[in-house]
């Protein structure tokens, strides 16, 4: 480093990622900024990565710790707690980023102030198989229009984003200021997985100051026994559940005169399909499981329902008749 000064605290979960881990590295290593720290969380890897995480110790500005596994949400806030740095970045051990990342979100965020910047992302694929089965329809940018480049407060953000299905919640697209963070006491739920919706969302609501860019930094890998590319539904519907109660919990403690709620809401409701979806689409093996995620849901669920839309009720109140229309939906759509 240039000096002992620590501007941001780049935190990296790892977990099993060792063909992809040096990558990941290597371009943090090179990052045209070199006022930055790297924490490393070996969440219990079992496959060398926590090894190859040590290799890195020769560099002054890498950390490592060593947990057993506990899930992604724990690593990072581990890695909140640990930071020094004046931002925070959250990075994928099998990602990697653009080489000036680091300094030109440093730079816009000293000039202008902002609590959260949000920017675009590429999605490659480790095979083309994979590209072919899970080839994403989105794509992980923004529009352009005037809002975008300017500062805007994170509730119209999220609102200008949702209407337009540009909302992405990925944590790794987001440049952080670790007072904000800590101020609000914003941590990921821990023992699930996609806890980034829960962080993702309550950061945006809460930030006076949000940025998005035109800039593709991120380069998001899919393989084939990462998080997006995972069959079981079960981890799913369990985060996703967690993160809808936490969610409707969090919109009625904001101010009553809250004006962007419907959206909130909206939000809310998108969830919802999402794991109705899942359960239709699951396995009988999976669905006693599932059954008993979702009763721990039921007085919130039946106490909710009437501020949702129409698919949401009926997948609630008639499953037998929502699973397999959504299934023959499913297979029209697909071309099957």
């Amino acid at each position: 480093m240039v000096d002992n000064k620590v501007l941001i605290s780049v935190i990296v979960p790892v977990y099993n990622v060792k063909p992809y881990i040096r990558q990941a590295m290597d371009s943090l290593l090179n990052q045209t900024m070199k006022n930055i720290e790297i924490i490393l969380i070996d969440d219990g890897s079992s496959d060398g990565s926590g090894t190859i995480c040590d290799d890195y110790l020769e560099f002054s500005n890498v950390t490592v710790f060593h947990k057993n596994n506990e899930g992604q949400g724990i690593a990072r806030n581990i890695g909140i707690t640990k930071a020094k740095g004046k931002y925070i970045y959250f990075m994928d051990s099998d990602d990697y980023i653009e080489v000036e990342t680091m300094q030109y979100l440093y730079d816009i965020a000293e000039e202008k102030e902002t609590d959260i910047i949000c920017f675009e992302a590429n999605i490659f694929y480790d095979d083309e198989l994979l590209e072919k089965t899970f080839s994403q329809k989105e794509d992980y940018g923004f529009g352009e229009t005037k809002f975008i480049g300017k500062v805007h407060s994170g509730k119209e953000t999220f609102k200008y984003l949702f209407d337009r299905n540009e909302y992405l919640t990925s944590a790794p697209r987001r440049f952080f200021k670790r007072d904000f963070i800590i101020k609000n006491q914003i941590y990921f739920p821990e023992y699930i997985i996609h806890e980034d919706e829960f962080f993702g969302i309550k950061s945006m609501l809460l930030a006076d100051k949000v940025l998005c860019l035109k800039k593709r930094f991120y380069n998001r890998r899919v393989r084939g026994l990462s998080t997006m590319t995972a069959k079981s539904y079960k981890k799913s519907i369990e985060g996703y559940m967690l993160t809808w109660r936490e969610l409707v919990e969090f919109i009625y403690d904001l101010d009553d005169n809250d004006k962007y709620v419907d959206v909130e809401l909206s939000y809310c409701d998108n969830i919802l399909k999402t794991v109705f979806n899942m359960i239709a689409l699951s396995s009988k093996n999976e669905s006693e499981d599932i059954q008993i995620i979702m009763n721990q849901y039921v007085d919130v669920l039946n106490r909710e329902i009437k501020s949702y839309s129409l698919a949401v009720k009926v997948a609630w109140f008639f499953p037998k008749l929502y699973n397999p229309l959504y299934r023959f939906y499913k297979k029209m759509k697909n071309g099957l």
